[in-house]
């Protein structure tokens, strides 16, 4: 408590000594001790670092107790202490709380850890000292744009994709397909959550997609894992405020873990909100465009259905917020064509050509 009471008195202190009422309004200072924070607030409300002037609001006593201290010159270095003990306090009220809970036998665990991986999140967001992750250029690895699946539907290792069309023109087939291609290609290991269809007939489709393919079922078996179980919202309403559902947590985690190609099927179901709104939308896609960026060798690819006009349905953020978007539209019973609606990194150009024509099965 001496040590972080001396160390906001420098700040406030500087902040004086300098008159910088900008600083003292914008920085976001983890001031404690409640006398320095009736500095701070009346430096806020009072629009001014004048000594005399804050005399009106605050004890002269504690005023030159502040002005006593030597300015510091290494601001940020000391904004980060403070800005660290208080993430700390936050930690530790949050597990205490956590642990007073567990108590009640009545509340379930998921309900506390949900509640505890929000608290957690809130102050992981907090106790970053800056919210830019920068490298010189020289720090960052040089690597070859990685493209996957390139003799089927091309994606780009790393990013978020979008393959949308009308319900029942085989989306789901195609979502296996894709995953089997990968499989066989790449060796690395494949969620696929195909929620709309029986696991009886996800498996009769992979069995005809592999003999059609000439593919050797034992040589992709093991790197596909199927799932039709009911997909969770990403985010979740409560107390009029969207928070992230503990769920995705969970699934992120293990995705990190194990996964480095992941479809999920349908987009909709994992919204959570409604699809027509900009802000929301964007928000949940915001999440999983973090795994890819966090871990640039994972690709999620999600499926979603077109509009009336053949577009992506729903909001404009939906589009916007991915990389790349395909539009499925049939040919004949069994061929399809996939148009490339949206191209961040030059597919058209990787292939030559606007769209890409393959059958189901």
């Amino acid at each position: 408590m001496g040590k972080n009471d001396d160390i906001e008195k420098s700040i406030l202190s500087s902040i004086i000594f300098n008159r910088d009422i900008e600083l003292a309004k914008r920085v976001d200072i983890k001031i404690f001790n409640r006398e320095n924070q009736k500095v701070l607030k009346a430096m806020r409300e009072l629009n001014t670092t004048n000594d005399m002037v804050l005399r009106e609001r605050i004890s002269e006593e504690l005023l030159i107790d502040i002005i006593a201290i030597t300015p510091i010159t290494n601001l940020n270095e000391y904004l980060n202490i403070l800005k660290e003990s208080y993430s700390k306090r936050e930690l530790e009220k949050s597990l205490s709380d956590a642990i007073e809970q567990i108590k009640f036998k009545n509340k379930k665990v998921d309900k506390i850890i949900y509640e505890v991986m929000e608290r957690l999140n809130e102050i992981e967001k907090r106790s970053i000292s800056t919210s830019l992750k920068v490298k010189k250029f020289n720090q960052i690895e040089d690597k070859e744009r990685e493209i996957i699946t390139k003799d089927l539907i091309p994606f780009v290792v790393g990013t978020t994709s979008i393959i949308a069309g009308e319900g029942g023109i085989g989306k789901s087939s195609i979502s296996l397909k894709i995953a089997i291609e990968y499989a066989y290609e790449e060796r690395k290991n494949v969620l696929l959550w195909l929620s709309e269809d029986s696991l009886t007939e996800t498996k009769r489709r992979f069995k005809t997609i592999c003999q059609n393919e000439r593919i050797d079922e034992s040589d992709v078996v093991e790197y596909i894992d199927v799932t039709n179980k009911e997909p969770f919202p990403t985010i979740i309403r409560e107390n009029r405020e969207y928070i992230t559902n503990s769920e995705f947590y969970k699934f992120k985690k293990e995705v990190l873990d194990k996964y480095k190609l992941v479809i999920l099927d349908p987009l909709i179901a994992f919204l959570g909100v409604e699809e027509n709104s900009n802000s929301e939308t964007r928000q949940v896609l915001n999440k999983y465009n973090a795994i890819t960026n966090e871990r640039e060798d994972i690709s999620i690819i999600f499926v979603h259905h077109t509009n009336k006009e053949g577009g992506v349905r729903g909001g404009s953020t939906i589009r916007d917020s991915v990389r790349l978007v395909y539009l499925m539209e049939k040919i004949t019973k069994n061929r399809r064509r996939f148009k490339i609606e949206k191209d961040n990194y030059n597919i058209k150009k990787e292939i030559n050509a606007d769209h890409i024509e393959i059958d189901l099965y």
